[in-house]
């Protein structure tokens, strides 16, 4: 039922919380109230057996909610590291494209000055090349 150091706190507290109420009960109904002694602890026995269920049952929804939050934050944390991968793939592909523009400017670059050492301007070079992609 207790499967982490939250729930284990609470029921600690709780424990404490529930053994204050039993003797205080006690107390209270041998003080004032008419009746004799083992009917008052029986009317603190019943007493006792609702609030032990109600610390049962909250003790239960306490350690369902922990759970479930420890769930949504272990998500959250897993939707975390995806996204930092996703965001190092995009980062590195980034890279390697801005390498690949690099490299092709050069290439562009070197091609330039062969044709303007061969005599050819870039300009009939690149409207040549818009000529022969529209045939």
């Amino acid at each position: 039922m207790v499967d982490n150091p939250v729930s284990i706190f609470l029921t600690i507290i709780s424990v404490a919380c529930v053994g204050i109420v039993t003797v205080s009960t006690i107390n209270i109904v041998q003080k004032y109230s008419d009746v004799p002694d083992g009917y008052a602890l029986l009317i603190a026995t019943g007493l006792i057996a609702v609030a032990a269920n109600s610390f049962v049952i909250g003790l239960n929804m306490s350690n369902s909610l922990t759970s479930f939050l420890l769930k949504i934050v272990r998500r959250r944390s897993d939707l975390f590291d995806e996204f930092m991968k996703v965001n190092e793939a995009i980062s590195k592909d980034l890279m390697a494209t801005r390498q690949d523009l690099r490299r092709a400017n050069l290439e562009n670059y070197r091609l330039q000055k062969r044709l303007e050492k061969l005599g050819v301007s870039v300009e009939e070079s690149i409207d040549n090349a818009k000529s022969e992609a529209v045939k």
